[in-house]
């Protein structure tokens, strides 16, 4: 499981960013070999302007992102 950081979950939601198609190839690269992956953290930093936060994991899901616990 790869575990992505903040700055790839914004731009892999980002159409605007320069970074944008990597961002979204590494995470399908990632879910193709053994998933891919956020922790709580990341959500909350990623979420800071999503208005409707709580569709926001379904998003997530969707990009193929899986949420894992801190622990």
């Amino acid at each position: 499981m790869t575990l992505f950081d903040t700055s790839v979950v914004i731009d892999a939601r980002d159409a605007g960013s320069p970074w944008h198609e990597w961002a979204k190839q590494a995470i399908a690269d990632a879910n193709d070999a053994d998933g891919a992956a956020v922790n709580t953290i990341v959500m909350a930093e990623a979420a800071v302007r999503v208005l409707e936060r709580d569709q926001f994991p379904a998003r997530l899901e969707k990009m193929g992102l899986t949420r894992m616990a801190v622990s």
